[in-house]
């Protein structure tokens, strides 16, 4: 299947039967390759800043989150510019990245071509 497929390709060379019984919701995998650009045409913070300087619409909590990690918390903060649907501005996203916020992208599919 796809998914199948899929899933051979992320974990590679690990077969992914030894992944699912071994690491995965168990313990860190840390493949090593000898290839730098193996994950090349995943969606990556180049194609997002095209799609924010081209004028796709991104909205906060339906397709970007901006968020960082509290230690000192514990928790999750959210840093997104505005309510649900607000439309993120490049600015804004690259001050927060520039400050090592994470950048969650959903349902890049209905917006990138790779």
């Amino acid at each position: 299947s796809a998914s199948d497929d899929g899933l051979a390709w992320l974990v590679w060379p690990l077969a992914p039967g030894v992944f699912l019984q071994e690491h995965w919701e168990k313990k860190p995998l840390h493949l090593q390759r000898q290839k730098p650009d193996y994950y090349g045409e995943v969606f990556s913070k180049a194609a997002l800043d095209k799609h924010l300087a081209g004028g796709t619409p991104l909205g906060y909590g339906d397709r970007l989150n901006i968020a960082r990690f509290d230690a000192g918390a514990g928790s999750k903060v959210d840093l997104n510019k505005g309510p649900r649907g607000t439309r993120a501005k490049r600015e804004d996203v690259e001050a927060e990245w520039a400050k090592g916020a994470s950048l969650q992208v959903m349902h890049m599919q209905q917006f990138h071509e790779p």
